[in-house]
């Protein structure tokens, strides 16, 4: 009986896994070149601060050893979350209101780990690097759990936050109400206040009164 050739039944070749990796790195790059140009026109200092920690992210995970594969697909993984959510707030007055303050710092601190964690698969030795793998693959898969958590929190559909929209169109309305009511409290120097004749009392009744009855 002929033996079956001995990649017949095998998992995806080294090839395969290094070329979806080059293009995850390689999808990542291109579009926090182009987020770079949106970032920096942004009054938001988490999005502003962002595209640094994810270059940081893509080099490292163009470095690592071991689990290559999954950490490139961690790296798209955050790009996106931060495209999306950038893309949200262009040309746009967002109110980040305490809640929204706070997700997008425990955003931040995720990056950060992210980029940690990979500094650190980076700087490991052979040896060490084998005996940790495992413990690296479910750190990484935790990391993409918190990413696609993230996604959940700031409400991301089709590459856009809707969270991050509706805060900003709630403040855009608030600052028209507030503009109009400034222009009819305030108006143009060179013309009287007008107010409303409610804001005056009325005038007192007259104590006598002559004539006719």
């Amino acid at each position: 009986m002929s033996t079956p050739p001995s990649n017949a039944i095998a998992g995806p070749s080294t090839e395969d896994t290094g070329m979806k990796r080059k293009y995850a790195l390689q999808a990542a790059r291109m579009t926090l070149t182009a987020m770079a140009n949106i970032t920096d026109g942004l009054q938001i200092p988490f999005l502003k601060a962002a595209p640094q920690t994810l270059n940081q992210i893509i080099t490292l995970a163009d470095s690592v050893k071991t689990n290559k594969d999954t950490c490139g697909q961690l790296a798209k993984q955050a790009t996106d979350l931060i495209e999306a959510i950038a893309k949200a707030s262009v040309g746009k007055t967002v109110h980040v209101d305490d809640d929204l303050q706070n997700d997008m710092e425990e955003l931040r601190k995720t990056l950060e780990s992210i980029r940690e964690y990979m500094l650190k698969m980076t700087s490991r030795k052979t040896w060490k690097r084998v005996l940790a793998s495992s413990d690296d693959a479910a750190a990484i898969a935790d990391f993409r759990n918190k990413l696609a958590h993230a996604v959940v929190v700031f409400q991301i559909k089709d590459q856009i936050s809707f969270r991050i929209s509706q805060q900003a169109v709630t403040q855009d309305i608030w600052q028209k109400v507030t503009s109009m009511h400034d222009h009819m409290t305030n108006p143009s120097t060179g013309n009287l206040p007008h107010q409303s004749e409610f804001l005056f009392a009325p005038p007192a009744y007259p104590e006598f009164f002559f004539g006719r009855d």
